[in-house]
């Protein structure tokens, strides 16, 4: 299969597939299972997965816009973004609080609703937790990468790509051991110390580093002979199981052992485009999912909320099935009627080359607006 030069084949059904287990895991499917106890739920695996891909897809239009120009305008980056991101979340976070105001008070505290608007969701105490914003923690981390990544692409990489990858193992194995030790720490029982920036950006980071491998030169062919093995694809199984089997090191190891699985994964689909399992994750509806998986994933949690269990006389979220209904509803039509068109404003901000410049393989990484059309957190 040819792969066109507008997107990734395969990544937009794998986002698809993501989406859709998130919000099965707050539907209640997968409760109480022995993958989950093991901390393989599908619904946290799947926020890995997203982590993994932002960070190698965002490493990739970096790349491609350095090569083009001869710099990266962080400028047109940050307000392309702003346009993808925002919008959306901040009419989440609107509707929410006329929901606290008119319908439900105890849905929502207005402390909690700060964490929210301040995008710091992932460092709330528990005690003002609730389940309609939990998920948002994950967009609160990839926001804080969005703001920092891009700064330290445009420091690092024209000069000191070696040192780029360095930081970014580095950074992936320290939040590994920054996880394990704040984990253990009392005196911070009360936070999520696994969804803070600098523990669960870990996978982030791995994304990044895949990225950078596969599209240095002086690694392009090993990269090439070894990423598109289906050993490396038999692999991402057992890094995704790893308990189920024996290999259990405690769950920030586990956590991290699954990002490089998926790090494998899209690094085997990124050279493998024509073959059968890119195919089957380009299934049309599939990669319609994908393409809409933002919406479904800041809609699911505002309609069918991420838990805990719902406490007596609870009015909002509505019933879990009205919940679900109603998502598959709203996110497409916010997709076509609202996100779309703000992505397309947001993509009119780029850099204008002065002469033709030289085409970049598609193999390679895909036009800017395909992998932006592919950006979702």
């Amino acid at each position: 299969m040819k792969m066109a030069s507008t997107r990734i084949y395969g990544f937009d059904g794998l986002r698809g597939i993501g989406a859709m287990l998130v919000v099965l895991t707050h539907y209640g499917v997968f409760m109480n299972t022995r993958a989950t106890a093991a901390g393989m739920g599908p619904g946290p695996m799947s926020l890995r997965f997203f982590f993994v891909l932002s960070g190698f897809l965002i490493t990739l239009l970096l790349i491609r816009e350095q090569e083009q120009f001869g710099c990266v305008s962080l400028t047109f980056f940050y307000i392309r973004r702003a346009f993808r991101i925002v919008p959306l979340y901040v009419m989440f976070l609107v509707f929410l609080s006329a929901v606290k105001v008119f319908v439900y008070p105890p849905v929502a505290g207005w402390r909690s609703l700060l964490y929210g608007w301040l995008y710091l969701y992932n460092f709330i105490p528990r005690d003002h937790y609730n389940g309609v914003q939990g998920h948002t923690w994950s967009l609160a981390v990839e926001e804080h990468f969005y703001l920092l990544w891009p700064v330290l692409f445009v420091l690092l990489f024209p000069r000191r790509k070696a040192g780029l990858m360095l930081l970014c193992a580095a950074a992936a194995l320290c939040a590994v051991a920054l996880d394990a030790f704040l984990g253990g720490q009392a005196s911070l029982a009360r936070y999520f110390v696994g969804r803070w920036t600098f523990t669960a950006g870990g996978s982030i980071f791995q994304g990044c580093l895949a990225a950078l491998v596969v599209t240095h030169r002086a690694f392009a062919s090993r990269a090439r002979r070894i990423g598109g093995s289906p050993y490396l694809l038999a692999a991402c199984p057992l890094l995704w199981t790893g308990p189920l089997w024996g290999l259990d090191l405690g769950l920030p190891t586990t956590r991290a052992l699954q990002a490089t699985g998926f790090a494998l994964l899209v690094t085997w689909l990124y050279f493998n485009q024509g073959a059968l399992l890119t195919r089957l994750l380009d299934f049309p509806p599939l990669r319609y999912l994908g393409q809409i998986s933002y919406g479904i994933y800041v809609y699911h949690g505002l309609f069918l909320g991420t838990g805990p269990s719902r406490a007596p006389g609870e009015i909002w979220p509505p019933d879990p099935t009205v919940g679900l209904l109603v998502v598959c509803v709203v996110a497409p039509l916010s997709y076509h009627g609202f996100e779309k068109r703000l992505t397309a404003i947001g993509q009119r901000f780029r850099q204008r080359a002065a002469s033709p410049a030289a085409p970049v393989a598609p193999s390679q990484a895909g036009t800017d607006a395909g992998l932006a059309a592919e950006m979702s957190p």
